[in-house]
């Protein structure tokens, strides 16, 4: 992706998991290295981050893209590969807007 669109000319969204079970024969490591991958593929990875929400382990993904279609493919490959190595329990996508995460609604 050409350097000139990420400098502050596309939106950012996230990609938010609640991830429970790891998989037989996968790491903690395998979730990040699942989510960042299916995002590079795609548009830029702004950011990465596991942490622990109302005592459930949470991984977001902030990344780039052109519009709010487009975050919905990145998203929709995100959870399907983190699927892949760990159970994953709730997601949603979210616009990032001032800081916040702004959850998108279907079909906007």
């Amino acid at each position: 992706m050409p350097q000139w669109l990420y400098a502050g000319c596309m939106p950012s969204y996230r990609s938010i998991l609640t991830v429970t079970v790891l998989k037989p024969g996968h790491a903690p490591e395998d979730v990040e290295s699942a989510a960042r991958n299916a995002v590079r593929r795609m548009t830029v990875l702004e950011s990465f981050q596991i942490g622990i929400v109302r005592g459930r382990p949470r991984v977001t993904v902030r990344f780039t893209s052109i519009d709010d279609a487009e975050a919905r493919e990145v998203h929709a490959i995100v959870v399907d590969e983190v699927r892949k190595v760990a159970q994953v329990e709730q997601v949603w996508p979210a616009r990032v807007r001032a800081g916040r995460s702004v959850p998108l609604e279907r079909g906007s």
